[in-house]
């Protein structure tokens, strides 16, 4: 915490821009690997990664927005999932929208975080389908509801009210209340959901210790050097809906601070934005070696 304090102090009072240079991953995929994960009829959830804009807002523009969900099939999994005696997920409208405001001596902000839809990672794998691209009949009458229930919360309390026309392509939801929620009956051997964390994770290290007095000493113009750890998680699922594995994996990029940052090319004035999706790639390379291991138990 006290090196992301003095890192904004040196953004702020030099004026610094921030530059990520991307990990390569040391996990080769093989073509023998992939022909493989190919062989497997694998369905695809999420891999979004989140991306946030902010903006200045009126005291009055906060009172008038409306977070209400009013698309009566989003009700029904939302009171689908929340009968769980683990707990419910969709508690409070606002934080369930990610939506926050930060009042500043300028006013007020706003900061709104979405799924990116237009960066769909799966560009990243090469094998797997969307659940639009599977063939299906009906329904899956043999998924238990309690199972069911499990697999849309895993994916749900990662992604709220931003992922529920994700799931709603892959359920059956009756007009009547008193008949169940089912899984549609999709072609498929596995399922994968990829969840992309929203944040950089602090990674010490003895670059920042000995790059950041120098940085401060010559207002900016030796780099303040440091390097923040991506996160995502790929859960996989057999047919039936039971977890067969969970990957928790991590991938370190380095960045650079400095005032001439800006002339090179993607720079980042924010260490507090969602990773972009690119940054995601090692991790989804490392998830794919794995899960090829996993699969052929």
């Amino acid at each position: 915490m006290k090196k992301i304090f003095l890192l904004c102090l040196l953004l702020s009072t030099l004026g610094c821009s921030i530059h990520y240079i991307e990990h390569i991953s040391p996990h080769e995929v093989t073509s023998e690997d992939l022909e493989f994960l190919k062989s497997k009829k694998i369905g695809l959830i999420g891999f979004y990664p989140f991306v946030t804009q902010t903006k200045s807002v009126m005291a009055d523009d906060i009172l008038n927005i409306n977070l209400e969900i009013k698309n009566p099939r989003y009700l029904r999994i939302i009171e689908f999932v929340n009968d769980n005696p683990k707990g419910k997920v969709f508690v409070d409208l606002k934080e369930d929208s990610f939506l926050s405001f930060h009042h500043h001596r300028y006013g007020i902000s706003q900061s709104d975080t979405k799924l990116d839809n237009n960066e769909n990672l799966i560009q990243f794998l090469d094998f797997g389908k969307r659940p639009n691209q599977l063939k299906l009949v009906n329904k899956n009458t043999s998924v238990s509801q309690e199972r069911l229930r499990e697999f849309l919360t895993i994916y749900l309390e990662n992604t709220k009210n931003l992922g529920l026309s994700e799931v709603d392509n892959l359920l059956v939801i009756p007009e009547k209340k008193e008949q169940s929620i089912q899984m549609k009956n999709f072609d498929v051997d596995y399922w994968v959901i990829g969840i992309f964390q929203k944040k950089y994770y602090e990674n010490t290290n003895e670059k920042a210790n000995i790059t950041f007095i120098p940085s401060l000493l010559t207002y900016g113009t030796i780099p303040y050097w440091d390097e923040k750890e991506v996160r995502s998680t790929f859960i996989v699922f057999d047919k039936q809906l039971n977890q067969i594995q969970k990957f928790e994996t991590t991938s370190t990029h380095e960045y650079i601070a400095a005032w001439w940052i800006s002339t090179l090319e993607n720079p980042y004035s924010s260490l507090f934005l969602p990773p972009s999706g690119k940054f995601h790639k090692p991790n989804m390379q490392q998830f794919s070696k794995e899960l090829v291991q996993v699969l052929k138990k």
